[in-house]
């Protein structure tokens, strides 16, 4: 686990009880306490994230899961052609991947992982091949 160093500030979240569950399972595997682990979490969140906040260029992989209508994905890859770099499509067992490496100003990748969520049936993860954290 990262240390994180600084002012800390304490608030109430509210989980679901699987959730709980699964937060202190985790801390225990990992001997860990549950605040540390929950930082980190929200830390890894926001660099996954928190980029788009400000515009700039980046550049990521999009991983597109689920049983994803082929045609739309596709309109939107060329729709947003001006960002995609990469596409790829592969199957592992009953399920479909498709990996979509992505590079350009900030609002245009943002907007593409937004039109990929709105897909029904996926579930969309961007994961920044850099991190952009504003100072």
């Amino acid at each position: 686990m990262r240390a994180h160093h600084g002012r800390t500030r304490h608030f109430g979240i509210s989980v679901p009880e699987t959730v709980a569950e699964q937060i202190d399972a985790l801390s225990k595997r990992l001997e860990a306490n549950r605040s540390s682990l929950i930082s980190e979490a929200i830390v890894e969140y926001l660099q996954d994230r928190g980029h788009y906040l400000t515009p700039h260029q980046c550049k990521g992989i999009l991983i597109v899961t689920g049983e994803v209508d082929t045609s739309s994905l596709m309109n939107l890859i060329r729709e947003c052609h001006d960002v995609v770099r990469n596409y790829s499509h592969i199957h592992i067992d009953n399920d479909c991947i498709n990996v979509i490496i992505v590079s350009g100003f900030s609002t245009r990748v943002a907007y593409f992982h937004k039109k990929l969520a709105s897909l029904k049936n996926c579930s969309v993860r961007f994961i920044p091949l850099c991190h952009y954290i504003e100072k």
